[in-house]
């Protein structure tokens, strides 16, 4: 796992007051003189609650613009970022805020579905189980999927099991922090900066960061992003470091692999009937809506085919439907040779071996990823001879959506990269 690269927390316990302003003047500005201990107030653009501590206004709570929240006084006389009408102060709700967080890019990317690959070409023999193109899909005229046709309930968010809490203060902390420049040992070029960027944070932040330090030290996890979602869940969520839990559930979804492979084809081989599994290999769903793999309404098909980059080869077990459809095309990578289990995720590809992506591809592009596997699968037979011969593989894996993966510390998405989609995550369903 890829450690996190704050490596200056020990500050921590190096808290200060931010000194008071030398003008007497009482205003609710922030940093500017207050005279009751304890007092809160609206700052003067209504984006802060603030409270006097030691003679000046500090930041309290800062409220989500953007989701047209602001700072007001309730029927109670205490203050608040959301009207709740019923008196009390709101101050430890969770709202939505920006869920950015600190992570390494993963090194390496698979390649991008190649439809001319996957699909049976239109002047090859005829043959009533041919995958048939999606271009060739005459059922209705309609060659644009719709929303919802694999969606098993009517879209409302299902209750979880184990709440997770939402983003809070505190990840403009750790927002701040992850941007301290780094020189090349990977030492800060600004010893004070995560200080600075601690005592810039909101009352609220402050405490919900000391928290989440204090399970980080107390669980000795030393920054490690595996044992700090098993051992401090819920203070990596308010964190940030979960990624955007409010519209992504985690796991994101889950999928059961299971099929034998008869036949592996070169890249550019056309793929007929007989050299399929016909039903696919992979079950499951995914999101809040419980998309299905598998769309009822078309049939689903997978082949194996054996790709070449310069200096090395791998396997791509490819899932899709013969004909236009919502369900989203499915993409294994096997760089493994010998049998054995191995654990899908998206660290060093010569190590982890298999990686597993669910895309959203329209007209032979690639849109977005909607998730991606992580756990163990076990390869039972294995093989690079191209033609007739056996690969086998089984197990069961978690899905993640790039948004909300607390394994590799939150959001991991890239929307930067315009050419390669791969790391671009897919709204959420």
């Amino acid at each position: 796992m890829k450690k996190i690269l704050f490596v200056t927390f020990m500050f921590f316990a190096m808290f200060f007051i931010v000194s008071c302003s030398g003008d007497d003047e009482i205003s609710n500005a922030l940093g500017g003189s207050c005279t009751i201990e304890g007092a809160e107030t609206c700052s003067a653009d209504s984006s802060q609650i603030l409270i006097c501590q030691n003679s000046s206004w500090q930041a309290k709570k800062t409220c989500n613009l953007n989701f047209g929240q602001y700072c007001r006084q309730t029927a109670a006389g205490s203050f608040s970022c959301t009207d709740t009408e019923n008196g009390s102060n709101d101050s430890t709700d969770n709202e939505n805020t920006d869920t950015e967080s600190d992570t390494e890019t993963p090194d390496s990317n698979p390649e991008t579905p190649d439809s001319t690959d996957s699909e049976p070409s239109d002047n090859e023999p005829a043959d009533d189980n041919e995958p048939v193109d999606d271009s060739d899909s005459t059922d209705d005229g309609d060659t644009q999927p719709s929303d919802n046709d694999n969606d098993t309930d009517t879209g409302e968010p299902e209750p979880e099991e184990d709440p997770i809490p939402a983003p809070g203060d505190c990840v403009s902390i750790m927002d701040c922090m992850g941007e301290c420049e780094l020189d090349a040992n990977g030492n800060l070029v600004d010893s004070k900066c995560p200080e600075n960027c601690y005592n810039n944070g909101t009352i609220d932040g402050k405490a919900q960061y000391q928290d989440w330090q204090n399970c980080n030290e107390s669980n000795n996890c030393e920054y490690y992003y595996d044992c700090l979602w098993e051992k401090c869940r819920n203070e990596e969520a308010v964190c940030g470091l979960a990624g955007d839990t409010v519209n992504y559930k985690i796991p994101y979804g889950k999928a059961n692999i299971s099929g034998t492979f008869t036949y592996l084809h070169s890249s550019d081989e056309t793929v007929y009937s007989n050299h399929t599994i016909e039903n696919g290999f992979i079950t499951g769903s995914f999101g809040r809506t419980n998309v299905n793999l598998i769309d009822t309404n078309a049939t689903p098909f997978a082949f194996a085919s054996l790709e070449n980059e310069s200096s090395s080869q791998y396997i791509m077990l490819t899932q899709q439907h013969n004909t236009s459809t919502t369900a989203p095309i499915i993409q294994m990578l096997v760089s493994a040779t010998t049998n054995g289990t191995y654990v899908f995720g998206l660290g060093d590809f010569n190590v982890e071996k298999v990686r597993m992506f669910i895309l959203d591809v329209e007209n032979n592009s690639l849109n977005c990823t909607h998730a991606f596997g992580y756990g163990a699968v076990t390869i039972s037979n294995i093989s690079y001879d191209l033609g007739e011969t056996t690969i086998s593989l089984n197990g069961d894996i978690d899905l993640y959506s790039l948004k909300a993966m607390p394994y590799y510390g939150g959001d991991i998405s890239d929307d930067t990269n315009a050419e390669n989609k791969l790391f671009t995550a897919c709204p959420a369903k």
